[in-house]
């Protein structure tokens, strides 16, 4: 076995035995919570942005700066989270 607990130590796709033990198991999992995450993270960024620009309608009084702000912030946190993530792909696979 090439994992310790959830830390994932060996991966080695291009090897038939190791992918058809554990290694397609591995990359399926991570391929639906990816796709899972991605399916979130786009439906939240997409409907924010639509609902930052109907808040003065529904009596808001936020200015034109602070709705760009509103707008932005999904996709500028999604951007910093990924600097964070990019250290986790040892320990999740990815």
């Amino acid at each position: 076995m090439s994992r310790r607990g959830r830390l994932l130590i060996d991966w080695d796709p291009e090897n038939d035995v190791f992918w058809m033990r554990e290694g397609k198991t591995i990359a399926r999992r991570n391929l639906w919570i990816s796709i899972a995450c991605l399916l979130l993270a786009f439906a939240v960024w997409m409907l924010w942005s639509v609902v930052v620009v109907y808040l003065p309608a529904v009596g808001f009084p936020y200015t034109r700066d602070q709705l760009f702000w509103l707008a932005a912030l999904p996709g500028l946190s999604g951007a910093t989270f990924r600097i964070f993530y990019s250290f986790m792909v040892p320990l999740f696979g990815g």
